[in-house]
């Protein structure tokens, strides 16, 4: 619950019923954010008869966390936490962090971090990471960390080069090697029907090789798509029967439509997504009721985003006054009975939309006006070039027609 402009408190309860009997959990938290510093605390505590799915370690009795974070502006953001376990039976674990986060240059993210580690682990650990993004997905990074626990200390230093999948369809890998002689990799490819992941690891004594593929089932509307893992949300877009229209996701290009139909198998639950449709993949004599929708939707649930293709009767007309001569640039074409106007061009050319088999066209040029009558061949393209068509003053209208 946010409470005014104080923060946000939090409450949980729980119940477990097992061999051991009846056990109860609780918590309570606080979280205030600022643009400048943030705090925050949460504290759990557990009966000891409380047990989880799942939950085969040692069974806690109670738990805090507490942790600042605050913004220098250009001169980066700290951060510190504090984290403590008490344990039934087992010896209590305390945790104390202490990060610094700056940019060191416009292309270079330099991140240390410091955590000392207390009661049944007896640890210190230093770690510096140097972050650069080489693109929007793709990024190269360097790290050194110290360890010392029981009086020994080791320094290992990495490298890491990663691309991270795109929303839609595309590929993602990752190279990763370090001073102990380790050294793995793998690439992804998430496709219109599934994901499919290929990894290899291996030091100086021994090597591994795993291959995996994953994929999700959705019905939706009237259909039943093969799709990517579906872990969040996901949707059906739909354009018509257009083959290759391009769609996007929150500004993200997820894929192109086959026979109309899209499938993104990962849609945020819970919060607005944006689908959008770029218009110049549209055909040119196809208009659509809207290029973009905003849809909201649940945690593992489907929706349809329908995007209405209606394919038009277009026309490049060319056009002549009763002497012949082109009609000159920057005369107004109309269509006989509809509002909208169509400007001509070089060497008399119009470009007219949603034709219909046969109507007349209003020119006006120079202060008069001529019509001639324009006839489509039921039959012919949706876009057609035609001319050039002679058109005759108002006196008499209808003296020319022009035919496909």
């Amino acid at each position: 619950m946010l409470v005014g402009n104080i923060g946000v408190f939090s409450a949980g309860v729980a119940a477990s019923q097992s061999d051991r009997g009846n056990g109860t959990k609780y918590l309570v938290g606080f979280d205030r954010q600022t643009p400048f510093v943030s705090v925050g605390a949460r504290m759990y505590r557990a009966s000891e008869q409380y047990e989880e799915i799942g939950d085969f370690g040692p069974r806690f009795s109670q738990s805090w966390n507490v942790y600042a974070r605050g913004s220098m502006g250009r001169y980066g953001s700290v951060a510190a936490g504090y984290t403590s376990l008490r344990y039934y039976s087992a010896n209590a674990l305390s945790i104390y962090t202490a990060s610094y986060s700056v940019n060191v240059s416009p292309r270079a993210f330099l991140s240390l971090t410091a955590s000392r580690f207390t009661g049944r682990l007896d640890q210190t650990q230093v770690l510096a990471v140097l972050t650069i993004p080489l693109d929007t997905l793709t990024s190269a990074s360097v790290s050194a960390q110290s360890n010392r626990h029981g009086g020994e200390s080791t320094l290992i230093g990495e490298a890491y080069v990663q691309r991270s999948l795109p929303v839609g369809n595309g590929y993602g890998y990752y190279l990763r090697a370090n001073t102990e002689r380790v050294a793995s990799g793998g690439v992804t490819y998430a496709g219109p029907y599934g994901r499919y992941t290929l990894e290899a690891t291996g030091d100086s004594e021994r090597a591994g090789l795993r291959a995996s593929a994953a994929g999700g089932i959705a019905w939706v509307g009237d259909a039943m798509m093969f799709a990517q893992p579906i872990e969040q949300g996901f949707a059906l877009v739909r354009v018509g029967e257009l083959e290759g229209v391009r769609v996007l996701q929150s500004n993200q290009d997820v894929g192109m439509t086959q026979r109309g139909r899209l499938m993104l198998a990962q849609v945020p639950p819970l919060s607005p997504a944006m689908i959008a449709i770029d218009p110049l993949s549209v055909p040119i004599d196809v208009t659509l009721n809207a290029t973009t929708q905003q849809i909201v939707i649940l945690p593992r649930t489907g929706v349809v985003v329908d995007f209405i293709a209606t394919r038009e009767r277009n026309a490049l007309v060319r056009l002549t006054l009763p002497s012949g001569v082109p009609v000159p640039i920057g005369a107004v074409v109309q269509i006989d009975g509809r509002s909208e106007q169509f400007p001509v061009g070089h060497d008399g050319e119009a470009f007219l939309t949603r034709l219909s088999d046969r109507q007349t066209l209003l020119i006006q040029v120079a202060g008069k006006r001529c019509a001639v009558v324009l006839t489509l061949d039921p039959t012919g393209p949706s876009l057609a070039d035609i001319g050039p068509l002679r058109c005759d003053y108002l006196a008499n209208p209808a003296s020319s027609e022009g035919k496909q």
